[in-house]
C-alpha cells in the first residue's frame, strides 16, 4: 500500500537517493485545486498541466481581483471594529454587537489568508 513520503521515509533517513526512489511509490499529492477566492462560481479545477511558470491559484484575473477587494474591504472593517472596541463607552448590548460583527470579519478573514503581491486600496 503507498505511504505518504513522510511515513516511507524517516528524517533521519532522507538522502537525496533515498527520496528519490520512495517518491516514485509514495502518494502523490493533488496537484488540482479550486480558485482560492471563496465567493468564486467556477466549477472547473485549476490543473497544473494547463499552467505554465507560478503555479495558478485563481481562475482569471478578475476573481483574483475580486479576492484583493473583498480582502481588502475585511481588513479595514477589521480595524474600524477593533478601533471602537478599544474606546470605552456604549451598552453592553452595543459592546456585544460589535465583538459579534468583530468575530464575524475576523472569521471571513480565515478564507483570505493568501496576501497577493498587489496591495489593493479600496
Amino acid at each position: 500500500m503507498p505511504q505518504r513520503i513522510n511515513t516511507a521515509v524517516a528524517p533521519a533517513d532522507a538522502t537525496v537517493p533515498t527520496v528519490a526512489s520512495q517518491w516514485r511509490d509514495s502518494v502523490q499529492p493533488v496537484e488540482s485545486f479550486r480558485c482560492l477566492n471563496p465567493r468564486c462560481e467556477a466549477p472547473d479545477l485549476i490543473q497544473k498541466e494547463k499552467s505554465k511558470g507560478r503555479p495558478q491559484l485563481f481562475c482569471s484575473s478578475k476573481c483574483r481581483r475580486a479576492y484583493d477587494y473583498e480582502r481588502s474591504q475585511l481588513l479595514l472593517d477589521q480595524e474600524v471594529l477593533a478601533a471602537a472596541l478599544a474606546r470605552p463607552g456604549g451598552s453592553f448590548r452595543q459592546r456585544q454587537a460589535v465583538q459579534s460583527a468583530l468575530a464575524t470579519v475576523r472569521r471571513c478573514l480565515s478564507h483570505y489568508a493568501y496576501a497577493t503581491n498587489r496591495a489593493s486600496k479600496g
